[in-house]
């Protein structure tokens, strides 16, 4: 297994990759989430993302295919009145190829993050992940993460 920083030539290969994750949120929310296709709508944003120097997207490969992708942002909060100045490292979207669970490539993804975060000389890495969603949830906790924050909604009819 070998992970890569991404370029803007993986851009629709990211967007295949993004399929796994989408279908599964997409089957959950479908009033939410849209149905996961690759098109060039989808391309141009993965372009958008691969040019911001905020953001780094690795990819991991098995014998040069594809099999995942994590995408994450190096956030900088000033001051305010509120909180305090404070860096992080956010995680935004991760997809693995179903047929590659549980063969280490998310372990290996996330610890591109975690290496993206020391060399920012940052001590937060934070993501969001939807209830619904056990097995991401699952290894998340794996990983050390722990819930800091909770997002409630209300629906009116």
């Amino acid at each position: 297994m070998k992970i890569r920083k991404a370029t803007v030539e993986d851009a629709k290969t990211i967007a295949e990759l993004n399929m796994h994750v989408q279908r599964v949120h997409a089957d959950a929310l479908p009033e939410i989430f849209k149905p996961a296709v690759v098109d060039d709508e989808m391309i141009e944003l993965n372009l958008e993302r691969l040019a911001d120097d905020e953001a780094t997207t690795f990819i991991a490969e098995d014998e040069g295919i594809p099999v995942g992708y994590i995408y994450a942002l190096v956030r900088h909060r000033p001051e305010n009145p509120f909180s305090y100045a404070r860096d992080f490292v956010h995680v935004d979207a991760m997809s693995v190829n179903p047929e590659y669970y549980g063969t280490g490539v998310a372990d290996q993804l996330m610890q591109a993050v975690i290496d993206l975060a020391r060399a920012h000389k940052t001590t937060r890495i934070i993501l969001d992940v939807w209830d619904f969603n056990a097995r991401a949830k699952r290894f998340y906790q794996k990983q050390g993460f722990s819930t800091f924050n909770h997002r409630m909604q209300l629906i009116l009819e």
